[in-house]
């Protein structure tokens, strides 16, 4: 009995985990002007691509400051999303299993603790190099 609750338990968390996956998809699957039909999600995929890669290459000076925050910035920031809920997950399953274990289990889950902290502090340590990266390069540029 024990055996399915498990596994009934780690068959609903991948479930999750695969629909949280999925919110930006959905999110952000008709957003363009061009996708209107109702189709599928990838329907424009291909095309989408080819038309991306034809505006940079059509530029003198390659892409554009316009153009890259455009297209970039919705992709970090949905990815900086997923990585806090995942931790977020994580934190909170490792709260649950810290507030029932023994006291030798409990010391286990703080070495784990001590990891979810540095993936944390390298997560947000990321995002705050990228963002002061992008703002200074969109000063340079401005003039």
């Amino acid at each position: 009995m024990g055996s399915n609750t498990k596994k009934r338990k780690a068959y609903c968390i991948l479930i999750i985990l695969i629909g949280i996956l999925f919110i930006p998809i959905s999110c952000y699957a008709n957003n363009t002007a061009e996708n209107i039909s109702g189709g599928s999600i990838f329907s424009n995929f291909w095309e989408d691509g080819k038309a991306f890669i034809d505006d940079a290459e059509a530029e003198e000076q390659g892409l554009s400051a316009d153009l890259f925050s455009s297209e970039m910035i919705p992709v970090i920031r949905i990815m900086v999303s997923v990585g806090y809920i995942i931790l977020a997950i994580a934190i909170l399953v490792i709260g649950i299993k810290y507030m029932v274990a023994t006291p030798q289990k409990k010391a286990d889950l703080k070495q784990k603790l001590i990891g979810i902290l540095v993936a944390t502090a390298i997560l947000a340590g990321a995002y705050t190099i990228w963002n002061t990266v992008y703002n200074f390069m969109l000063q340079a540029t401005a003039g």
